[in-house]
Parts: C-alpha cells; sequence; structure tokens
C-alpha cells in the first residue's frame, strides 16, 4: 500500500482538523517571540541606554540565527524525525525567550535572542513540511498557506501582550509570557502530531503509522500485515547547485532577492515603527497600537491571500 497516494486521496477529517489547529498554534508562538522585540525596543533602549546601531544588530540576531537553525534543523529532521525536531526547536526558543526575560544587560540579551532564533528558524521548516506530507492532495496549498499565515497572528499577540504588560508590570513580563508553550503546547503536540511517515517505516514502527492511516481514511480496511510504501527516491538527491542549472539561476536568484527585500520590510517595521511613533511624541501605548494595526493589516491579507 502507497502511504502518499493513501493521504492524497483522503478527505479533510477531523484527524486534519487537529493538525492544522496545532500548526496554527506552533506559528502564532513563533511569530510571537519573534516580533515582541520591536515592542520593547524603546523601553530597552531608555533602561541600558543602547543606541540606535546597538538596537539594529540586536534586532536583527533573532533572523541571522533563523537563517542558520533552518539549515541546521532542517538537515536533522531527514535523520531524527520532524516531530523531534518540532518539538527540540520549540522548546529551544520557548526557554531561551524566557531566559532572555531575565537579561541584564546587552550582551547576554543579544546571545539570547540569537539562541532563540534558532529554534525560531527550524520550527516552520518542519511545521509546513508535517503539514504537506498529511494534507490531502486537494487541500495541501490551502493547509500550508494557512499555517504560514499564522505568523502574522503571533506578531498581533504580541502587540497586544505589549501593550498589556510592559507599562504595567515591565518589559520582562513579555518575554516570561513565552513560558506558556513550554507547559501547555509542548505536550499536546507529542501526544497528537504524527512524525514523518518515512519516519515511521525507517524506525520499524510500522504499526503506528497504519493506526495514523486508519484515522486519515476510515473507508479503507488497513490490515495488520499490510506492507505499506513511502516513495523516497528522491529524498537527499536535490542539492543547492541543483537551483542553478536548466536556466533555473535567475529565477532562483530573483526569488531569493525578492524573499530577502520582503523579510527585510518586515522585520524593519515591526522593530522600529513603535519607537518611530515614541518619538513623534506618541505614548507608548499609542506607539503600540500602530504596530498592532500593522500586524492586523498583514494578518488578514495573509488570510485573504
Amino acid at each position: 500500500m502507497n502511504v502518499e497516494q493513501v493521504i492524497n486521496e483522503a478527505r479533510f477529517n477531523r484527524f486534519h482538523v487537529l493538525l492544522v489547529v496545532l500548526g496554527y498554534l506552533v506559528i502564532i508562538v513563533e511569530g510571537y517571540d519573534l516580533m515582541i522585540y520591536g515592542g520593547t525596543l524603546s523601553v530597552l533602549m531608555e533602561e541600558w541606554a543602547v543606541t540606535p546601531f546597538e538596537a539594529g544588530i540586536l534586532g536583527g540576531l533573532a533572523p541571522c540565527g533563523m537563517a542558520l537553525g533552518a539549515l541546521f534543523f532542517g538537515r536533522v529532521a531527514d535523520k531524527v524525525g520532524r516531530k523531534n525536531v518540532l518539538l527540540i526547536s520549540l522548546l529551544l526558543f520557548s526557554v531561551i525567550t524566557v531566559l532572555a526575560g531575565f537579561s541584564t544587560n546587552v550582551v547576554m540579551f543579544g546571545v539570547c535572542r540569537f539562541v532563540s532564533g534558532l529554534g525560531i528558524g527550524g520550527t516552520p521548516v518542519v511545521t509546513y513540511t508535517l503539514m504537506s506530507e498529511y494534507a490531502p492532495a486537494r487541500n495541501k496549498a490551502f493547509v500550508v498557506g494557512s499555517v504560514a499565515s499564522a505568523f502574522m497572528l503571533g506578531g498581533l499577540l504580541a502587540s497586544l501582550v505589549n501593550m498589556w504588560l510592559t507599562e504595567a508590570i515591565g518589559w520582562h513580563a513579555v518575554y516570561f509570557v513565552a513560558a506558556i508553550p513550554i507547559v501547555i503546547l509542548t505536550p499536546i503536540i507529542y501526544r497528537f502530531v504524527p512524525d514523518s511517515p518515512l519516519t515511521y517505516l525507517k524506525k520499524g514502527r510500522e504499526a503506528q503509522l497504519r493506526a495514523i492511516l486508519r484515522k486519515i481514511r476510515p473507508d479503507l480496511q488497513i490490515t495488520d500485515d499490510e506492507e505499506l510504501v513511502v516513495n523516497a527516491g528522491n529524498v537527499g538527491k536535490s542539492p543547492v547547485k541543483a537551483l542553478f542549472v536548466q536556466h533555473r539561476a535567475l529565477s532562483t536568484i530573483a526569488i531569493w532577492l525578492l524573499f530577502f527585500i520582503c523579510q527585510y520590510i518586515t522585520y524593519s517595521m515591526t522593530n522600529w515603527l513603535p519607537k518611530l511613533m515614541i518619538n513623534q511624541g506618541y505614548a507608548y501605548n499609542s506607539g503600540m497600537f500602530f504596530l498592532l494595526i500593522l500586524n492586523l493589516g498583514w494578518a488578514r491579507r495573509s488570510h485573504r491571500f
């Protein structure tokens, strides 16, 4: 029995709904942990006498960590399983974000932001892949696209929490909120999110894969002695140089450049917009309101897309 064919021909059911909801929550948490820096920037600059240049460096550490984390965890996931990498990356950036709340100087805070970026970069790599692997063929684009749009909901949540906690309690509390996924979300993911079908077969866990397939395709009679097959012929055989052959070089460079510009604009706006508004005379919460509206617009647009 071909596992991919069974999944592709399935109807969207409760199994997929649960998987998409958990994917949403993971990406929302990721977006929150990345976006909270912009809301606390003005307070950090005042408390630690941070210059605009140093603030820019701090703001760039998490995205740099994300790039390295995506490359590293993407490779590791093929060896140890996507579910394990998802749990590790989620715990990594959540724990380190909490530690960032205990920072007493710029260096400690910067190190925490970089290390948390490693986990933030690894999370979407495995999350989107798992969504794609288990979504029916007719729903793959919708599932992956809708889960990806949850990132801006995380930014929206970060804006709200900053408005609620920063002036009332202090900027530290905004980072301590990252402990919630450690306590609640991680056990749920461990219990309900499946690993990659190929990982189950590699580790000789066919019984678990059969149980998952029965949830995906309750209309099929899958016996305990049913032989399962995954099309893995091309796994690990797509080097980066393949992006630059057969007239793909120009398209590859253009896509990379476009993605870089989009990320540059996104992180620049989310990091600096509240501070710029505060410099223009707005109160802290008013400055944060501009960021809230920005994330609301992005979230609405991405969901419509």
